[in-house]
């Protein structure tokens, strides 16, 4: 069995996406194809952290933005008839008082200017004007032909009070990707009366551009970073066991990733002293018939001398040794024996997958490190 392990650009990658991590941020990210499922399911955790007090009082406006978003990107993409990937990528992100929808997708090359035009008459336009084109579509076009017309990006932007972030960037002579930001204010949550300018962070849509091709790079589709509070682990976990039973992976990688964000809640530290706080990422990539989930999070560097021992002794056991001491393990309450003191979780996720877990660090400061684990798992069903 091959192994991804911790590049040092995959390293790089996940330190960058802990940089200025908060209690209360969250991001999302999924890079594939968009079906209609892909959609329900990320609407789904999408309402799920929209219970957040902070969200609740523009819920309904992000809910519609993220829905719309979602819906052009399933019935808009591109697909190239000589099976060269062409995934898209959707990035839902809560961070600095700010809540932003970020989608990319493949267009024909032919169709950009004519979509341009339209994004920059949009941003032009204030929500009086909006409102009033929104009603003359609605008015002069039937259903079918709204979305020709642009009504769903009409709205988006009446309704978050926000210019409409793109960019593009070449695919081939024929092709292009579209990349779309917008951002709702978590601060000033009355209704808009003119769109915000966001000029300056037209070096996001750039960022983006490199940030896609760094998933492509590691064969990333998943990303999620966040708290690992129960509710978002219990929705990411939904979330990839509806996505893998299309493409009919094992039953052993939504067990294992269960496990490992358990693991995270359980043992992850923040570097900020923040109770009840657990901030984690997990990534799964994909290469030929196997996946590779990796999860990284905080660690005292006290731990780590323990945590390596154990893992060493996990990973230098035959599957007969390591069911024996699994038993043992759970069995033996005389030396009141925890999941926590003994390390059950990366027992039972060595057991599942049949293979070693590959751990690294990266120290952080005289108290603190990163914590890297992967465990790959072959699909059975493909051959």
């Amino acid at each position: 069995m091959s192994r991804i392990t911790f590049s040092d650009t995959y390293k790089d990658f996940v330190v960058s996406l802990f940089q200025g991590i908060e209690k209360g941020d969250l991001e999302y990210i999924f890079k594939g194809e968009v079906t209609s499922t892909v959609v329900t399911n990320i609407l789904d955790l999408a309402k799920l952290n929209l219970e957040d007090n902070e969200l609740r009082p523009i819920s309904s406006r992000i809910y519609f933005i993220l829905g719309e978003g979602l819906q052009n990107i399933s019935r808009h993409q591109e697909k190239i008839d000589d099976g060269t990937p062409t995934d898209s990528i959707i990035l839902i992100s809560k961070k600095d008082n700010k809540y932003s929808i970020t989608t990319g997708n493949l267009i024909k090359t032919d169709k950009k200017e004519e979509l341009e035009d339209k994004l920059t008459r949009i941003n032009s336009m204030s929500v009086d004007e909006l409102r009033e084109f929104a009603r003359y579509i609605r008015k002069n076009y039937t259903l079918s032909e709204k979305g020709g017309a642009n009504l769903g990006l009409v709205e988006m932007a009446k309704r978050s009070g926000s210019q409409l972030l793109y960019g593009f960037k070449d695919f081939d002579n024929e092709y292009s990707f579209f990349y779309f930001s917008i951002q709702l204010d978590l601060i000033e949550i009355g209704r808009p009366t003119e769109l915000k300018s966001h000029a300056s962070n037209y070096k996001y849509i750039n960022f983006l551009k490199k940030f896609h091709q760094t998933l492509s790079d590691q064969n990333i589709y998943l990303v999620f970073k966040g708290d690992f509070h129960q509710n978002n682990i219990l929705a990411l976990f939904d979330i990839l066991r509806k996505q893998m039973a299309e493409t009919v992976v094992s039953i052993k990688l939504k067990n294992i990733l269960i496990e490992v964000l358990q693991n995270i809640e359980k043992h992850g530290d923040n570097i900020h002293d923040i109770t009840d706080w657990k901030p984690g990422i997990v990534t799964v990539h994909q290469k030929g018939d196997e996946y590779f989930l990796t999860a990284s999070n905080y660690i005292s560097n006290s731990k780590i001398p323990q945590l390596k021992t154990k893992i060493n002794k996990i990973n230098s056991l035959t599957k007969e040794e390591l069911n024996k001491y699994y038993r043992e393990s759970l069995l033996d309450f005389n030396k009141e024996i925890t999941s926590k003191k003994t390390g059950l979780g990366y027992i039972d996720i060595r057991r599942r997958s049949g293979n070693e877990l590959f751990i690294d660090f990266i120290k952080l400061n005289e108290n603190s490190s990163l914590f890297f684990i992967q465990i790959a798992i072959k699909d059975k069903n493909k051959k």
